[in-house]
């Protein structure tokens, strides 16, 4: 089944609000606010506390940006501009960063010092979401040129800027219950905007079910690594 696009979710929220086949016009105030409380909704959804959404898992090849191959003498390599929170140093279950076939385990920046002579294969991520994410390689190594970056990282959602953006969410109906939720709520209908959000809410309980992707309190509320 293809995923479902703006104009198709927001054209049940519209025959399920005002009882008929037609639609909004894409540049209504209605269409419109249904457009920005999407985007609330899909916020709702990206930062629902201590869940990694797997939807959202992303590999670095099929970015549109983010360096992919290294340079000769460069230690540092920007990331994609989508990224969210980058590989994890951690003890516990290692991420690595790959050039071509050769693996580099990702260390918490907190270590760095602790390794300023190592000569092992190691890396590094520094900045946030508001400046961009960098990745750090051992300066103490020499890293060849045309090498292929790799590794997979936890990208921001898509927001609903044209009639055919999509969501990554696996279930979008969540959005079509939570827009009109909203659009009940702005008319005084607190019963029927209650229930629409009741569902809603249902569905992103059935979607943490199906996910079983749950990050602890420390990772769901770091900003970025390098600060």
């Amino acid at each position: 089944m293809a995923a479902m696009t703006e104009s198709e979710i927001i054209g049940l929220v519209y025959s399920l609000y005002e009882g008929d086949q037609d639609t909004w016009a894409a540049t209504s105030d209605e269409y419109l606010t249904a457009r920005r409380y999407c985007k609330a909704a899909i916020l709702r959804w990206e930062y629902e506390p201590g869940v990694l959404w797997p939807e959202l898992f992303k590999r670095l090849s099929s970015a549109i940006d983010g360096t992919k191959t290294t340079s000769a003498g460069d230690y540092d390599y920007a990331c994609p501009s989508d990224m969210r929170l980058p590989p994890k140093g951690d003890d516990q279950a290692p991420d690595y960063v790959w050039l071509d076939n050769t693996p580099y385990i990702v260390v918490p920046v907190s270590k760095v010092q602790q390794l300023k002579t190592s000569q092992d294969n190691w890396c590094y991520f520094t900045g946030n979401q508001k400046d961009g994410f960098t990745l750090n390689f051992n300066p103490n190594l020499t890293i060849a040129a045309g090498l292929t970056i790799s590794y997979d990282y936890y990208k921001q959602a898509t927001y609903f800027t044209t009639t055919t953006s999509t969501t990554e969410m696996e279930n979008p109906m969540y959005l079509v219950h939570y827009v009109l939720s909203r659009f009940y709520k702005n008319d005084g209908l607190s019963g029927e905007s209650t229930q629409e959000m009741q569902i809603a809410e249902q569905m992103i309980d059935q979607m943490k079910e199906n996910s079983f992707v749950v990050i602890d309190d420390e990772l769901s509320d770091n900003a970025g690594f390098g600060q």
